[in-house]
């Protein structure tokens, strides 16, 4: 194993954190000592890795009344409390997230050569272990922060983090380009775009189905438009089915959909499988014709520029895509070869847009085949070849300055 210490500063549950785990994996099997700094999953779930993880032990503050003041003779003032208390609260969650002592004493500690910011709540504890050892500061900007917050003192404290310490990054990671986007990403010294894909998957492209088979494959949350492709199956039922795949993360949305599904006699034509591995999600895919992303409108900056991880698994899995008209997919390479563009404005817009396809089997067959080849230059091969280049070039880069 290489000298060569990473350190990866997180204040999210590392067990839940794909790309975190994914970028730790990849450097500790190229030997590098890899470090993860976290938060245990509440069930107690651990990964099985090949790095180190060191779990942060304080819990994020919380309000709880003590005995006296929960009568109901107290309940206008708890009511008068609470809501001024949740404004404090935010605020004060806000700091403390971003300002982690236990997180930025546990980074320093570990004496690392090169320290990482897995997102924009690591960020300040980073820099500062960063600038207190002298060491290389890398910033893994998995959304796009600027803009992102509805609250306008979250917003302006991202805003801070992200004009004290972009600059000073030797490098800003991201899932899709952010640098051109914004003023704040601008003063980035450099970016790389490591994509949040799968690796290549050995698997062939599937006759075309009958009657066609629609795929929607996420975490089931309103951000995600689930509801929106299972509203506009009423007006595609006698070309197509729907299979929902994925966990739910909003009971209510999840019931929301199921009394539509009821209430327009959908049974027969939408399917919810419930969760799935997500190492499994390009053969799950597969069994399918064309993938669907119906993110509803409007859309935040992020969600507007971003690419969902079920993208990259359905042109992996080789199925023509059906996605949202969005900068993100409206910049991708080729996307005109393997899918087509939706106005998700409505279930009716949705359906106005996709019958064509659902009409013309031959351009389906033909889409499904392009999205296999043209995944290749998008594989996580490709994006783990350029995350080693870049920690290879700044421990070179680092030994030469030495000398």
């Amino acid at each position: 194993m290489s000298d060569r210490h990473i350190a990866i500063l997180s204040q999210g549950i590392v067990a839940h954190d794909g790309r975190l785990r994914k970028h730790a994996r990849a450097l500790a099997n190229a030997n590098y000592r890899v470090t993860v700094v976290g938060r245990r999953a509440l069930d107690g779930q651990e990964p099985n890795e090949p790095f180190e993880v060191v779990y942060l032990q304080q819990d994020r503050p919380d309000f709880m009344w003590p005995w006296w003041g929960r009568p109901s003779v107290w309940r206008p003032v708890r009511g008068v409390v609470n809501r001024t208390y949740t404004q404090v609260r935010l605020d004060f969650h806000w700091r403390a997230l971003i300002t982690s002592s236990e997180l930025t004493d546990i980074g320093y500690a570990l004496k690392p050569d090169v320290v990482v910011a897995s997102d924009l709540y690591a960020l300040k504890s980073a820099g500062l272990v960063s600038q207190r050892l002298d060491v290389p500061l890398v910033f893994d900007s998995y959304e796009f922060f600027e803009g992102y917050f509805d609250n306008h003192y979250a917003q302006r404290e991202a805003n801070r983090l992200l004009k004290k310490w972009v600059p000073r990054a030797s490098a800003l990671l991201s899932p899709c380009p952010l640098k051109p986007l914004g003023n704040l990403y601008a003063r980035a010294r450099r970016e790389i775009v490591i994509a949040n894909s799968a690796p290549w998957e050995e698997v062939t492209p599937t006759a075309l189905h009958e009657p066609i088979r629609l795929l929607s494959q996420s975490g089931i949350r309103r951000a995600s438009g689930e509801l929106l492709m299972v509203q506009a199956m009423q007006y595609l039922r006698d070309k197509a089915t729907l299979t929902v795949q994925g966990r739910s993360v909003d009971p209510a949305y999840l019931a929301e959909i199921e009394d539509t599904i009821a209430r327009h006699g959908l049974e027969d034509v939408v399917t919810l499988t419930g969760a799935f591995d997500p190492s499994e999600g390009v053969r799950c895919a597969n069994a399918f014709d064309i993938g669907t992303v119906t993110r509803p409108s409007p859309l935040s900056r992020n969600n507007d520029i971003a690419r969902p991880n079920r993208f990259y698994n359905y042109l992996n899995a080789g199925l023509a895509c059906a996605v949202g008209n969005t900068t993100g997919f409206r910049t991708f390479s080729g996307m005109d070869e393997f899918g087509i563009l939706l106005d998700t404005t409505s279930p009716e817009t949705i359906a106005r847009d996709l019958r064509p396809l659902l009409e013309n089997p031959e351009q389906i067959a033909h889409m499904k085949y392009r999205a296999k080849e043209l995944y290749r230059p998008h594989t996580w091969e490709e994006q783990e070849r350029k995350l080693l280049a870049l920690y290879a070039e700044m421990f070179a880069s680092e030994s030469a300055s030495a000398a």
